[in-house]
């Protein structure tokens, strides 16, 4: 069984059976956390990305994952920006960025390229859809974090 944790805002922990630890959107997650193997940020906005956060559970072969969108924000660790529509698989987890947005909100347009993550792990598939995205492959809209999450594992 996997187990998911909530660690802060839209910051969640999804550990697998086989010890393998990923971070969503990496925001207040405190020093004693266990290290990550993958770590996925749909954005670059601070509670999305915090450095700090990040910092605490690197490892020396931890990869951080976004779109390409912040690329620029990936660089300073081993990472890796997708294409939105491209996938990112590591240790029997495969990441998917897809595109996501607010339609009622002007801090994440379409034209700035933020993503939607979808996660499949153990035979199960699940998105995130945080601060109220659409997102475009499914069109709809949800402002309850983690959702489908919950009810997908």
């Amino acid at each position: 069984m996997l187990e998911i944790s909530w660690i802060s805002h839209s910051c969640f922990k999804i550990k697998t059976n086989n010890g393998i630890i990923v971070y969503l959107d990496p925001y207040e997650i405190p020093k004693n956390e266990e290290k990550a193997d993958i770590i996925v940020s749909s954005h670059n906005h601070y509670d999305h990305m915090d450095d700090n956060a990040i910092n605490n559970v690197l490892k020396e072969d931890t990869i951080v994952i976004g779109p390409e969108a912040i690329e620029r924000n990936l660089k300073k660790f081993n990472s890796k920006a997708l294409k939105l529509g491209d996938s990112y698989e590591k240790k029997g987890i495969k990441i998917e960025l897809i595109p996501a947005y607010t339609i009622r909100k002007s801090t994440h347009p379409k034209s700035n390229q933020f993503a939607g993550i979808i996660i499949e792990a153990e035979g199960k598939r699940t998105n995130s859809r945080n601060e109220g995205f659409r997102v475009k492959r499914y069109n709809c809209c949800t402002s309850s974090l983690w959702r489908n999450l919950y009810n997908g594992f």
